[in-house]
């Protein structure tokens, strides 16, 4: 039973914190007994020395042990004003104060178009300041990435308590998702979240599975720019046609179902298949709320519920709080097709830290994966066999886009040549298959890399479909 008010307690401290008028965060020292000067006991006599700058000195304390805590990250996020300190430093949604410094800019860097309009979103999380107040009116996938990459970041003691830490984020993100999240990842939006990668050197988190960014440790995981060229609304509004124009069409080829129930489809993956229909279909009856409007670019749709531009409809969110399902084991059933190839040469890219490999057919080059690890005892050796499945198909017809954008596993190093001219459909289009390298931990195979394997060279391997155990 404490365990199972613990659970509940954790959930409820996004709502905790977002009821409450300010948090006073004790973020000077290095862990949780330091308390607050002052308090508890004599404090030293203090000096005031007021100053004057020109510029904004932040008040969040990016360089404490509390900003770099787990635990301490829905305390950051879900506030929706923060005083901090041995000096006393205010923060909430409109503009930062620190104790002795006279601000002589303060709302100059926080765009608003009205006195009291406050800004959608807080600098130092890149998400909504009080985001209790903000929590979307339609399934928001590049809200929920920047929760998992800031999360990502920030450290543990015990590594089994990263699920608690976070439950507070999935309490609330949870309702906004057609059929919720499952180890992090929105069931709704499953085939586009498998696709995040290791911005660096990663580690396993024991007890949880390797397909989830959830599964990793120790570096922060990529979501937002790994996600961006199969769904256009992750990033902010520019009022271009990127916003809603994806760089590549997704076509499911892997099926899925959670470990504790009966044999079949669950039908409760990749919904976001049956909306982006609607791109390639004029004729259908859309949602209710959302409109259809032309571009020379590609259309995009609105909903009565916002401003945005979407690459196409979206179901609504649902007011009905929804149960947060964790399987009894962290382990995925996966039909997908199945095929090996083996390693090539390592490429490496300065700006990321992370470390790619060729995939090779004999000697042809037909792909690349991003390992999960940089370690050099940990490479693969040249020749050696990797065992792949694909979890789903892409097309796209702006190669040269992919390229600008640094799209991580097609954009640098000799892995260009992926996208030459040698490699297009006579339409001028890329089809490929993003594919996972598995390796097998007894029956269950864990996640090792992602990557990308072209179309014609995947085709002509004649893949077997086979059921896989995912952990």
């Amino acid at each position: 039973m404490h365990v199972q008010k613990m659970e509940i307690t954790l959930r409820a401290m996004t709502r905790i914190y977002a009821s409450a008028d300010f948090t006073i965060v004790a973020s000077d020292g290095n862990d949780a007994d330091h308390g607050l000067r002052g308090v508890g006991g004599p404090s030293k006599n203090r000096i005031p020395s007021p100053q004057s700058y020109s510029h904004l000195w932040s008040a969040y304390p990016e360089d404490s042990k509390w900003a770099s805590r787990g635990w301490t990250f829905q305390e950051s996020l879900f506030s929706r004003r923060l005083i901090f300190g041995s000096a006393v430093s205010w923060m909430c949604g409109r503009c930062e104060w620190r104790e002795g410094i006279h601000m002589l800019r303060c709302t100059e860097d926080i765009h608003t178009t009205e006195e009291n309009e406050w800004p959608a979103e807080r600098p130092h999380l890149g998400v909504p300041m009080g985001m209790m107040s903000l929590i979307p009116t339609i399934p928001s996938l590049g809200r929920w990435g920047m929760l998992l990459e800031n999360f990502s970041s920030r450290h543990l003691t015990y590594e089994k308590d990263a699920r608690a830490a976070f439950a507070g984020a999935t309490e609330i993100m949870n309702a906004t998702f057609p059929e919720g999240i499952l180890y992090g990842m929105p069931k709704f939006f499953f085939d586009i979240a498998l696709l995040w990668l290791p911005k660096d050197f990663v580690l396993r988190r024991e007890g949880e599975p390797s397909w989830s960014c959830m599964g990793w440790k120790d570096g922060v995981i990529d979501c937002l720019s790994a996600w961006y060229p199969f769904y256009a609304n992750i990033f902010r509004d520019s009022n271009h046609s990127s916003d809603w124009v994806p760089i590549a069409t997704l076509r499911s080829v892997a099926e899925y179902r959670m470990a504790d129930t009966a044999d079949g489809i669950d039908a409760g993956f990749n919904g976001f298949y049956e909306y982006q229909a609607f791109r390639d279909s004029s004729c259908r009856q859309l949602p209710t709320g959302w409109r259809r409007h032309r571009h020379p670019n590609g259309d995009y749709f609105t909903n009565i519920l916002s401003s945005r531009k979407y690459s196409f409809p979206l179901p609504g969110v649902s007011s009905a709080k929804r149960q947060i399902h964790t399987p009894s084991a962290p382990v995925l059933h996966c039909f997908a097709p199945c095929a090996t190839l083996t390693f090539g040469c390592t490429v490496t890219c300065d700006k990321t830290h992370r470390m790619m490999m060729v995939l090779c057919n004999g000697e042809e080059m037909v792909g690349n994966l991003t390992l999960m690890c940089n370690i050099k005892e940990n490479i693969p050796p040249h020749g050696s066999l990797c065992e792949l499945i694909a979890i789903l198909a892409a097309e796209t017809s702006l190669p040269e886009r992919v390229a600008q954008r640094g799209w991580p596993i097609m954009s640098f190093g000799k892995d260009r040549k992926l996208l030459s001219s040698t490699a297009r459909s006579d339409e001028g289009g890329v089809s490929f298959y993003n594919v996972m390298w598995i390796q097998w931990v007894g029956n269950i195979a864990e996640r090792r890399g992602l990557g990308i394997v072209h179309k014609e060279f995947w085709d002509a391997l004649e893949p077997e479909p086979r059921e896989i155990i995912l952990g």
